[in-house]
């Protein structure tokens, strides 16, 4: 899934729960950070597939997303389970994924990867997922009038939201 779909994740995690603005942010930083070791692609593709799905995306950095994100929040308890949870989420639905994940790294190289199946929870997890995701996203946004970035940018939200209800008038 891309990172987009892993902060809305996090964000609908946190809406659930009613955290205020400030901690669903943290949320949603969590369930889209483990995507950072990505950027080994700067340094090419042989860089890239040794560390993207290793350094963030293992269990210790789930946890530590968590507690990081539960430190800074003013509902420390709340944000640090649903951050904790955003960031296993990215884990499972990576899992579904065509690259292989290292759960246990650093203590651990041990690979993780589908075997027989793993074209069909690729085509579920890269295409059916975040198709899921983008429709109650439209919908929370026509019944709400709030998006994803409502979290991180407020102002930028509140732009989409413009946008969205000019282009597309409710009837």
């Amino acid at each position: 899934m891309w990172v987009v779909g892993h902060a809305q994740v996090g964000w609908f995690l946190a809406r659930a729960t009613k955290l205020e603005r400030r901690d669903r942010g943290l949320v949603v930083l969590c369930g889209a950070l483990p995507d950072l070791d990505g950027l080994s692609l700067l340094f090419g593709v042989t860089a890239y597939y040794q560390v993207h799905h290793v350094w963030l995306h293992n269990l210790f950095a789930c946890a530590a997303f968590g507690l990081l994100a539960g430190a800074l929040a003013r509902r420390r308890l709340a944000t640090l389970l649903l951050g904790t949870a955003a960031a296993l989420l990215h884990l499972v639905s990576d899992a579904m994924g065509l690259l292989p994940l290292v759960p246990l790294w650093p203590l651990s190289a041990r690979t993780f990867a589908w075997d027989d199946v793993n074209y069909l929870l690729a085509i579920f997890g890269e295409i059916v997922v975040p198709v899921l995701l983008m429709a109650w996203q439209v919908r929370v946004l026509r019944r709400e009038g709030k998006t994803l970035l409502e979290a991180l940018a407020p102002r930028w939200d509140a732009a989409l939201v413009a946008w969205f209800r000019r282009r597309f008038p409710q009837r």
